[in-house]
């Protein structure tokens, strides 16, 4: 029963950050224009320097994990699916490299990597939108 329960609550919460990132977008951005990509990236998650990182950090939090949480599990799904039709198949070639090297450990570790690079992602598509005259940000 706890698995379940732990399963619901986190379908839920990313249900919801998926919603508030698609139809609720955080302007996390500088007031002042001009930063460039690494100052803007700095700025992304500074509370220091960022009013809205230090007052709304879950709505932040929301619409971060609504972006990245499910493009994520989507990717590595698709890498197991393709690890298990490999394996189904009885691939030679992924058979040879799954004895001599732990493949599952890259499945693992694949797992962070791949939430750190769809962040990356957002972070410069919101770069972007940063750099937008305010006329065109519809």
């Amino acid at each position: 029963m706890p698995i379940a329960t732990n399963w619901k609550s986190f379908i839920s919460a990313k249900t919801k950050g998926n919603y508030y990132q698609i139809f609720h977008p955080v302007n996390n951005f500088p007031d002042e224009k001009g930063f460039d990509l690494k100052a803007f990236k700095k700025y992304y998650f500074d509370p220091r320097n960022n009013k809205l990182a230090a007052t709304k950090s879950g709505k932040i939090f929301a619409y971060v994990f609504g972006y990245v949480a499910p493009r994520t599990l989507i990717a590595w799904s698709l890498l197991l699916i393709v690890n298990n039709i490999l394996v189904y198949t009885e691939n030679e070639s992924y058979a040879q490299l799954k004895s001599r090297f732990p493949v599952w450990v890259l499945f693992y570790a694949g797992l962070p990597v791949i939430g750190l690079l769809f962040l990356e992602r957002l972070r410069r598509q919101d770069f972007r939108r940063y750099q937008r005259p305010a006329s065109d940000a519809g």
